[in-house]
């Protein structure tokens, strides 16, 4: 999961592989079935920016990691249901189906709420502002941010004030400095380091 937040899709790949790799070689049927719903969502992310005008591919594998979202719920497999609910929404928008992506999102912070698991509510906030327009949305991804910061969530704080620059927010170079600002200096992934050229860009 950690490697797929960076945007890392081929180390998580790699990750993926050694997992299944010895799940298959020790018979653990469990870890064998969570391999293969990890390459699933790898698979899914990668058709957004490899084929993004693919609809129905993009649909096809919406419907796939609901699925998965499914299995886990029979398993009672909770940890990251919101942030497979939240990738099968992400997978809606994506295929023109904003009212599919609405619902996953709606989902995802219900499961939240259900299990106690809010370590991806403030990335499912900027998903749904994504769905906003205006004002609307600058005050969803305002309160993404806030929720960001009170949770100590630095990735998704970095990632939502990017979001606030692109739509030119009051003071959202600021805040966009505040958050890389909290990264150690040698820290490095590919948002981290788009946030910095943009903020040594603007000066």
């Amino acid at each position: 999961w950690t490697l797929i937040e960076r945007g890392d899709l081929a180390g998580a790949v790699a990750t993926v592989a050694t997992l299944a790799d010895i799940a298959d070689r020790h018979g653990f049927d469990f870890w064998a079935l969570m391999a293969a719903n990890q390459r699933a969502m790898i698979d899914a992310l990668s058709a957004i920016d490899t084929r993004p005008d693919d609809r129905a591919t993009l649909a096809s594998h919406a419907a796939a990691i609901e699925g998965v979202c499914g299995t886990w719920r029979m398993l009672d497999v909770g940890l990251f249901l919101p942030f497979a609910t939240a990738t099968a929404g992400r997978l809606r928008a994506a295929s023109d189906d904003p009212a599919g992506a609405a619902a996953r999102y709606r989902e995802a912070l219900e499961i939240a709420d259900a299990r106690g698991l809010h370590f991806y509510d403030a990335e499912v906030l900027r998903l749904q502002s994504q769905l906003l327009a205006g004002d609307e949305a600058t005050a969803q991804l305002c309160a993404a941010l806030d929720l960001a910061q009170t949770q100590g969530a630095v990735p998704f704080e970095l990632r939502i004030a990017r979001d606030l620059v692109a739509r030119d927010g009051a003071d959202a170079l600021t805040l966009l400095a505040a958050a890389v600002g909290r990264f150690a200096t040698d820290a490095h992934y590919l948002e981290l380091d788009d946030a910095r050229a943009l903020l040594a860009t603007a000066g």
